[in-house]
């Protein structure tokens, strides 16, 4: 009994006193910095995949594979895993080295300092995650130089001090008193120099931070936020219009959601809003008596010592536990909240991107405008500029009536695409009466022009319009947004294209490079024409950069079009390893330049490392290369692989069952096949409008998702303002930018053009 009395009292002081062991650390390679885990293996665990799976993924990345070429033509070797899936394997994996780099710096800081120890080594090294690194860094970090702690270190306190906090024996404070050293003048002093070292000890004690932690899982952070009294010469730039759901407002931080935390930040950095964060008095009640557990259980009791222990341990909770405990909080729910903001901008993204094109038709883009006049650009069913320099005023009825009506009939125009900013329910108005007068068989669609103005100033838009004035290229983009939104959203940064929640709120860097590769992703996956496609079509292909793209334009420019996709390799800097990563996401279009001879397995998904088996695979079904495409070699094809399971085909073509599926998928799909067609996100035509004042409560009507964020959707109803589907108002649907649905007016508040609606249906 007594031994195990001894082992207990052992385990105890070991949690409270570090060892005094020191370890040497030789370089940042030597064995002592190394952590407990691998790389591969910590991703497997975070993520729940497979440890060898991780591995293989980690090295594709290493290796420049890029999101899209994997996701189409690897997809045995990640597990068939979404682009959406992979990005955030790669996010986890970038967070992992960070922990491995941040590891090791702190473990030579350590060592700078002398006060690294094997127990210290050990916690540092088996860390998994930033949270518990920057726990261990808070715990071991030591003090600032000038601070309380050092001053009352350097007047010999401290030993004193651990045997007050530890009960090692007896203290007489009297014996410290020094009148011509301050700190030490008298008994008052002492003890407040004492109880900065104890403060000090008690906040980087490991078992009281580690029940911080516990504790931290058991109660909640209550956020609370106000309005902030404006000075009068601040009041008449005030916008706090735009934050007073936070004037008043209070919200556990296990509650709170991720918009709700992006706006609170917005408002308190343009001074509109106070925030102050409340721990729960729990927290503190029962770390106290845990903290007294540890140190006033043991050693020798009295009065005095829980006298000074209470007021130490009081003291490091106010200045040291507490705001570690408010930092935390808030860096997790950026964190969180940052991390929702770039999701919801990235799916919003790639919904707008992949928006159906419309082909084959003629476009009318208007830019509306008030004071200087809707600027007006006919395009051709290819995008090319046929008319433009146009422009009517709507107080102009007459003449711009005749004006529109020429234009459209003497170019059998039959859409319309009207800018949605300024001006734009007017010109609605406009057009929807003229259609109705004159030019029935004639549609129109509201387009989304954010960035318009942006891409009409740029270096691209001169290059591309160098004879036009600036003020008409906006309607050109219009038009061509309508037409095929890729190819014309692609030339904007996306930031600029109003899809985004809070987006200007988070790290630039992270939101650039995640929209990035949606948009990479969005433009591979579509495919580009090789000899027809843009600069900003051509940078943005998986494995091509900026350099490349111009690299490829230069060489069309130099030796005319490309007769195949080999040919690619022909351009400076496209090897063999790059060109595998692109080569299926670019096409020859044989029609488009007038070419002859062309192999047709270059109009289509089918990879050039796949050829041989697709040539062997037309020739079992008894076709040919020219008919690739053609309705009868799409059936045969289709039905060849029905009759087969993929485990035989595979067997047969001595090729993997993915190669096989992806090979047979690209071959059963018409020649130059859209993939935006199998997802059928479709612009609305309108041929009349509806206003905001004839709106009534229980209405059912349709409109479009404009953007989706973390609190609802915003729809367009046609009426002049989006309404708001708020979240507890969508019925469990899965919304995304571009869908068609029906929704139930609930509530009008015409005077701040606030319509609340409710999710019925989608419209397919």
């Amino acid at each position: 009994m007594e031994n195990k009395k001894k082992g207990k009292r052992a385990l105890e002081e070991s949690e409270i006193i570090p060892s005094k062991k020191r370890i040497r650390v030789e370089s940042s390679n030597s064995k002592s910095e190394q952590n407990y885990w691998e790389i591969h293996e910590l991703v497997a665990e975070i993520e729940e995949i497979d440890v060898n799976l991780s591995q293989t993924i980690i090295q594709l990345f290493e290796d420049d594979f890029t999101i899209p070429f994997l996701c189409r033509y690897r997809k045995d070797l990640i597990s068939n895993f979404s682009p959406e899936k992979l990005r955030d394997i790669k996010e986890t994996i970038e967070n992992v080295k960070l922990i491995k780099t941040k590891s090791a710096n702190t473990l030579k800081m350590l060592e700078k300092e002398k006060i690294l120890t094997e127990e210290i080594s050990r916690s540092l090294r088996a860390a998994k995650s930033l949270d518990e690194l920057e726990h261990l860094i808070l715990l071991h970090k030591p003090a600032s130089k000038g601070s309380l702690y050092e001053r009352a270190e350097k007047l010999g306190l401290k030993p004193a001090a651990e045997n007050i906090l530890f009960g090692n024996k007896e203290v007489n404070l009297n014996y410290f008193i020094n009148e011509s050293v301050k700190g030490l003048k008298d008994l008052q002093e002492v003890e407040e120099s004492v109880n900065n070292v104890m403060s000090h000890l008690i906040a980087k004690n490991e078992a009281v931070m580690s029940e911080v932690r516990q504790l931290r899982t058991k109660f909640d952070v209550t956020i609370i936020t106000a309005k902030l009294k404006q000075k009068k010469t601040e009041e008449k730039k005030s916008k706090t219009d735009k934050f007073e759901n936070y004037y008043n407002f209070s919200c556990p931080a296990k509650r709170i959601r991720s918009h709700q935390i992006l706006a609170i930040n917005r408002g308190v950095s343009l001074k509109e809003l106070s925030i102050k964060y409340e721990v729960d008095d729990r927290l503190y009640r029962q770390l106290k008596h845990f903290a007294s557990q540890i140190f006033l259980k043991q050693g020798r009791f009295s009065e005095y010592r829980n006298k000074i222990f209470m007021t130490a341990f009081d003291d490091a909770y106010r200045k040291k536990i507490s705001p570690f405990i408010v930092r935390q909080t808030q860096t997790e729910l950026s964190r969180q909240a940052e991390k929702a903001s770039v999701e919801v901008f990235a799916s919003n993204l790639k919904n707008l991107l992949l928006t159906n094109p419309v082909k084959g038709k003629k476009i009318l883009g208007i830019d509306p405008g008030f004071t200087s006049g809707c600027k007006l650009a006919l395009i051709s069913e290819t995008g090319e500029v046929l008319e433009s320099s146009l422009k009517f005023h709507l107080n102009d009825k007459t003449k711009s009536e005749n004006l529109i009506s020429s234009l459209m009939k003497r170019n059998n125009c039959s859409l319309i695409a009207i800018g949605n900013a300024t001006a734009c329910r007017e010109t609605e108005n406009f057009i929807a009466k003229l259609i109705e007068k004159d030019l029935k068989y004639v549609q129109y669609c509201i387009v989304s022009e954010q960035g318009a103005s942006i891409y009409s100033c740029s270096d691209i838009a001169k290059k591309e319009f160098p004879k036009i004035d600036v003020s008409y290229i906006g309607a050109i983009s219009i038009a061509r947004r309508l037409l095929d939104p890729l190819c014309e959203l692609v030339k904007i940064e996306p930031k600029h294209l109003g899809v985004g929640m809070y987006q200007h709120d988070v790290k630039e860097k992270t939101l650039k490079k995640t929209l990035d590769e949606v948009i990479s992703e969005c433009v591979s996956f579509v495919g580009v024409d090789l000899n027809v496609a843009s600069f900003s079509l051509l940078k943005n292909v998986a494995g091509l950069t900026e350099k490349r793209a111009e690299a490829i334009i230069k060489y069309r420019e130099s030796n005319g079009c490309f007769k195949s996709r080999s040919d690619l390799m022909k351009v400076k800097s496209i090897g063999q390893k790059l060109f595998t990563q692109c080569a299926g996401f670019v096409r020859i279009n044989a029609l488009s330049v007038g070419i002859k001879n062309v192999n047709t397995l270059d109009s289509t998904n089918v990879h050039p490392e796949s050829y041989e088996i697709a040539e062997r695979i037309i020739k079992d079904c008894g076709l040919k290369l020219d008919d690739v495409g053609k309705p009868k070699f799409v059936s045969l094809i289709t039905k060849y692989r029905q009759e087969s399971s993929l485990e035989k085909l595979s067997k047969t073509y001595n090729e993997n069952i993915e190669r096989i599926n992806t090979t047979f998928d690209a071959l059963s799909k018409e020649l130059l096949h859209d993939y935006r067609n199998e997802i059928k996100i479709e612009p609305v035509f309108k041929k009349g409008i509806t206003d905001i004042s004839t709106l009534k409560g229980g209405q059912i009507l349709s409109g479009v998702v404009m953007n989706v964020t973390d609190f609802g959707a915003f729809v367009d109803l046609g009426v002049g303002k989006n309404g708001l589907i708020h979240s507890s108002a969508m019925k469990g649907a899965k919304l995304k930018v571009s869908d068609r649905i029906e929704c139930k007016v609930l509530q009008i508040d015409a005077a701040k053009g606030r319509i609340g609606l409710e999710f019925v249906e989608n419209i397919f």
